[in-house]
């Protein structure tokens, strides 16, 4: 069984974490836009999700099927158990998933950069609207505490809030519908 153990360190300056990525030696493992819909059975309600169950699509066109357990806080972070597999069509999956009877609640957007380092995962997140914020997943609390200080992010908020709580609570987004602006000026968001 695996287990993800996360916490985030709100208002990182996205140009300062990339040069401590790249002073410590870090493999960056993806960069650009990723798309996450979440989907939930009919006996869910709105609010009350402790698992999660989305469908994460990136630019390449492929993308991956998620479910997160209920959760632990451990310390700064979340402990949980996690199932991830990777999808060929996206497309295809959503389709599966509304048929299955899983209705889609949720869709956001956010550009990410990705970096594994010392059995540390670091995701840059920049959602719409949103102040970048830095995702960093270890094998325990103290992995995490350990990657916070050798980074000298010490001085900023730290949280195991998720993400939809800091979106929502913190910065007053609508967590349920983020989208970057259309391109195209004439172009509108599609509704979820």
């Amino acid at each position: 069984m695996e287990f993800e153990v996360i916490t985030k360190v709100l208002e990182v300056n996205r140009d300062d974490i990339i040069a401590k990525m790249d002073n410590l030696g870090a493999q960056k493992i993806y960069e650009g836009r990723v798309l996450l819909d979440y989907f939930r059975n009919e006996a869910s309600k709105i609010g009350e999700e402790q698992k999660f169950l989305y469908l994460k699509s990136y630019e390449e066109g492929l993308g991956e099927i998620t479910w997160n357990g209920a959760h632990e806080i451990v310390g700064v972070s979340r402990k949980r158990h996690e199932i991830s597999f990777v999808v060929g069509d996206t497309e295809k999956a959503a389709e599966l998933l509304t048929e299955l009877r899983y209705e889609r609640y949720a869709h956001q957007e956010k550009n990410r950069i990705s970096w594994v380092y010392d059995a540390w995962r670091f995701n840059l997140e920049e959602y719409p609207e949103v102040p970048s914020y830095l995702k960093i997943k270890g094998h325990s609390d103290e992995h995490v505490r350990e990657a916070v200080v050798q980074l000298g992010l010490g001085g900023h908020k730290i949280t195991s809030d998720l993400d939809r709580v800091i979106i929502e609570f913190t910065y007053h987004r609508d967590w349920y519908n983020l989208r970057f602006p259309p391109k195209n000026p004439l172009q509108a968001p599609a509704p979820v």
